[in-house]
Formats: C-alpha cells, structure tokens, sequence
C-alpha cells in the first residue's frame, strides 16, 4: 500500500475544478469594490439580452455576464474587462472577456514601413487570402491588426458595442456586459464562477443553479 503523503501528491498534480459552493452567490466585494453579476447562459437568453432576432450558429458558444463593479476607494479605481475571467468548474476551461470586433467584426492585416514612416500595406481579407503586396524588406516591417471599418455596420456588432462594459478609472458604479466563449454543451449555471483580479484586489463569485 502506498503512503497517504503518495496520493496527496498525485492528487495535487491535477487540480480540481468543482465548483467552490462556499463562495457567494452572484455578488461579493472587499473594502475597494463591490462587484455583482449575473450569468446569461442558452442562445434564446443571450438573444433577448442582446436584444437581436437571431445570432449565428458560429456564436453557439458565446456566453454573456451582466455586471455591476462598484468602487469603494476615496480616489478613482480602474475597471477594465481584461480583469474578469469566467470559469467552467466542469472542466476547467477558462475564458476572458471578447470584444466587440472579436466577435462579429473583421480585421485586417496592415505591414507598416518602418524605414521612412509612411502608410503601409494593406493585405485584406482578414488573416486569410494574404497576398504579396508593395511591402518593404522583411527586415523593415512591422506588421499590426487593424479593425476593418465597414459602413455598413452589422446590427449584431452595434449592439454588443453599445451594450459592453465601459472600461474607464472613475468612483462611480461601472455596469454593462461582457462576452465569454466556453465551448460545450449541456453546461449549466452551477458549472461557473466568475472571476475578478484586478486594481481592486481578488474576487470569485458563483451562479444561482
């Protein structure tokens, strides 16, 4: 028979991912922020908070949390999204907040010259179809992803636009959405936790089952 401190060490190898049910419920906060948050999970709840007819199937992933960070602090205290995580205590998959683009918009690849400092060359069609265009030597390119302007902008990407949570330094309540991708079906509310770990100090919270 092997030793207890045996198992203990194979067991701390692989970390468990159910869910903590002594944390709160929808809601937690220290002495420099309160944080509150509800999980809207199934394309029929994520379409109405939306407010949109439809959402592509492409999006059948697509998880939105509605929150509300509330500063304590006497001076201004940065939110910005990047300092959620949402956790799927099922299996462990981890997924931090979406933009806007990300989701439903297009990006384009622009090679800048960097020898003289003018414009660049565009090689469109998202990451996909490049082509060989005017660009300078390997050595003297520097290459960034640009989000492509469309006029006709879809009504799904205005929606999630105006309906995410602000980013911003401020002393009063920041609220809005924000858009995770966990891949997986038949998940359920009880198999998340959200996370904060920010400016503000450290923070999880669990959902209503």
């Amino acid at each position: 028979m092997r030793p207890l401190w045996f198992l203990s060490l194979i067991l701390s190898a692989f970390p468990l991912t159910a869910a903590d049910k002594s944390l709160p419920i929808e809601a937690n906060s220290n002495e420099n922020i309160d944080i509150s948050a509800k999980l809207i999970l199934g394309r029929e709840q994520v379409q109405q908070a939306l407010g949109v007819p439809d959402i592509p199937e492409t999006l059948s992933g697509l998880i939105v949390v509605r929150v509300e960070a509330r500063p304590l602090t006497a001076k201004p205290l940065n939110i910005a999204r990047d300092d959620f995580t949402l956790l799927c205590t099922k299996d462990g998959q981890r997924s931090k907040p979406f933009g806007p683009s990300e989701i439903a918009g297009a990006s384009t690849l622009v090679l800048h010259r960097s020898n003289d400092g003018k414009g660049g060359t565009s090689l469109g069609g998202g990451f996909f179809g490049l082509g060989i265009g005017n660009a300078a030597p390997p050595e003297t390119v520097k290459a960034t992803v640009e989000e492509k302007k469309d006029e006709n902008e879809s009504p799904l990407m205005a929606t999630l636009k105006a309906k995410i949570m602000p980013e911003k330094e401020t002393l009063d309540p920041v609220s809005g959405l924000l858009y995770f991708e966990i891949d997986g079906k038949k998940l359920k509310s009880k198999d998340f936790e959200l996370l904060y770990r920010g400016p503000g100090g450290r923070l999880s919270m669990r959902f209503q089952p």
